[in-house]
């Protein structure tokens, strides 16, 4: 058998080897990005911190809002000057941010109260606000949620924290134009109370929009509970929302400057998804607001409901100042990350 001098055996397999190595990364130089050897998520894919409303600078990043109650509440929101020359709002000594509503003189035109935005808008993000007491008592409207300046509902609005009166049952709810819709069972610990987020479903209340409740966790009774630390993830998909009790159990990643709510081994308090409700195309553009409306479209025309003295919101709010010493925000931080 013909057999080749083992010195020119070695070079032609040397040379076959050089040959798959050239093969192996031509293969891998047309892969598609997706197809290619992976070490985890992506950095672009990971939150990051892009707004940190803390501390002494907080009322720096938003805007106070002193025009009359768009929801008609008796109510007259302040001007930062006006707000501080009132001692309506202010950094304790504590670092937290304090936003009372007068308490102290009769308001037969309404109470002086608070209403601020931030000066950024934002499409998409997590939302992590650590919140220790909020406002409370009759013909009280506090919120804390997510709207565009301009163009409501067609670009959505996000309640957070919502509710009146003496309630003590959290609402988070959508409301948008016609389009959006939310299946009743969804994978989520809070209970769907409606299911049309369009602000004139013809089978709802005018503005109820498409709402999800969960027990004791608004009102006194997450004031007793020492506060919350409230969640936001809005995403091209989904808005989920959490709501964290127990500061010694929050997701260790909280802490962090990259989050990750994907890994959190518990269910939202509430889930909205793309379910005949195409999210991204909806809710762009939007502020952060905090605000203390008065009695107005919800908790005026319910007052009667509730077990509040009285049968006027309006009266209650004018002439009971000493009645509102609790209706305050102390808020030890918002911050705002996004990918």
């Amino acid at each position: 058998m013909f057999s080749l001098p083992i010195p020119l055996r070695g070079l032609i397999c040397l040379s076959c080897v050089l040959l798959l190595l050239t093969f192996q990364v031509f293969e891998w130089t047309i892969r598609s990005p997706a197809q290619l050897p992976s070490s985890g998520d992506e950095p672009s894919h990971a939150y990051h911190l892009v707004e940190d409303y803390s501390g002494s600078s907080f009322f720096d990043g938003f805007n106070y809002e002193d025009a009359p109650d768009p929801t008609h509440g008796h109510v007259l929101y302040q001007s930062r000057k006006s707000a501080q020359a009132m001692n309506l709002t202010y950094i304790g000594n504590d670092g937290i941010a304090y936003l009372h509503t007068e308490s102290y003189a009769q308001a037969p035109q309404g109470r002086p109260s608070i209403r601020i935005s931030t000066k950024r808008t934002f499409t998409r993000g997590l939302f992590v606000l650590d919140l220790l007491h909020m406002p409370v008592g009759c013909g009280t409207w506090p919120a804390f949620w997510t709207t565009a300046v301009n163009g409501w509902p067609r670009k959505g609005e996000i309640d957070i924290l919502e509710g009146v009166n003496l309630e003590v049952d959290n609402a988070m709810t959508l409301h948008t134009g016609a389009g959006c819709r939310q299946p009743k069972e969804r994978q989520m610990r809070g209970t769907a109370e409606t299911m049309n987020c369009d602000v004139k479903a013809a089978d709802q209340w005018p503005n109820q929009g498409c709402g999800v409740k969960t027990q004791r966790s608004f009102g006194h009774a997450l004031n007793e509970r020492g506060g919350a630390v409230i969640v936001t993830e809005w995403t091209s998909k989904t808005i989920k929302i959490w709501q964290f009790f127990d500061r010694a159990a929050l997701p260790a990643d909280l802490a962090s400057t990259s989050p990750d709510p994907s890994t959190w081994d518990v269910l939202p308090d509430a889930l909205f998804q793309d379910f005949e409700c195409p999210i991204d195309k909806i809710f762009r553009d939007h502020v952060v607001l905090i605000n203390t409306s008065l009695c107005g479209d919800w908790a005026g025309n319910t007052y009667g409901t509730s077990t509040c003295p009285g049968t006027s919101c309006n009266a209650y709010v004018s002439g009971n100042p000493q009645a509102f010493k609790d209706a305050y925000w102390a808020i030890r931080s918002l911050r705002v990350y996004q990918r």
